[in-house]
């Protein structure tokens, strides 16, 4: 067996691992990202977000969301590129894209609501706004990713992650856990 079969071979036991573990509960959710090939974890310290006071999004300061941390890498989408350092790549072509803050790190009381956008929109109709769906404060998102390959002319096969959060939640946490996972469904 080939080395690129072999890789082949990892990747569907830990994907069906994965599976398995899916099927055991909500809690078991940070396991599942580190355990998956086409997975990491970026940090954002808390000292670094921004207050909400105009951004639009899903998460409106009027409704208690004060702070976002907008994470500068940017993820690839199945076809695209990777251009440079803060991109993450998508070595599988994977067309979706998975981020949570469900990470033991987070704690239990942070509450927050995760963005996925294209990176180059302005007003991006397909954005992806999830809040509160892990079993505790935490939120997971998931959203299925432009198959562009990103000519100049059509910048869209970049993703970008916008953490919001209630500032008065994290207590005396310094940084925001995002697990990530490039997935097929």
């Amino acid at each position: 067996m080939d080395k690129t079969n072999r890789r082949i071979v990892i990747a569907v036991v830990l994907t069906i691992i994965v599976l398995i573990m899916v099927g055991i509960g909500d809690k078991i959710l940070p396991y599942i990202f580190i355990a998956h090939p086409s997975s990491g974890m970026l940090t954002g310290p808390i000292s670094e977000s921004i207050n909400n006071a105009n951004i639009k999004s899903c998460f409106p300061p009027t409704a208690g969301w004060d702070h976002y941390y907008t994470f500068t890498n940017f993820f690839c989408g199945p076809n695209a590129a990777t251009p440079g350092t803060t991109f993450i790549p998508n070595d599988h072509h994977l067309p979706v894209l998975s981020v949570s803050t469900c990470n033991t790190s987070n704690g239990t009381s942070l509450v927050t609501g995760i963005q996925i956008k294209e990176a180059c929109l302005v007003n991006d109709s397909n954005i992806v706004c999830v809040a509160t769906n892990c079993g505790i404060n935490l939120a997971t998102a998931t959203r299925l990713m432009n198959t562009s390959s990103g000519s100049p002319q059509d910048l869209t096969p970049y993703y970008q992650v916008v953490v919001f959060f209630k500032k008065a939640s994290a207590g005396n946490l310094t940084t925001i856990y995002l697990n990530w996972m490039y997935t097929n469904n």
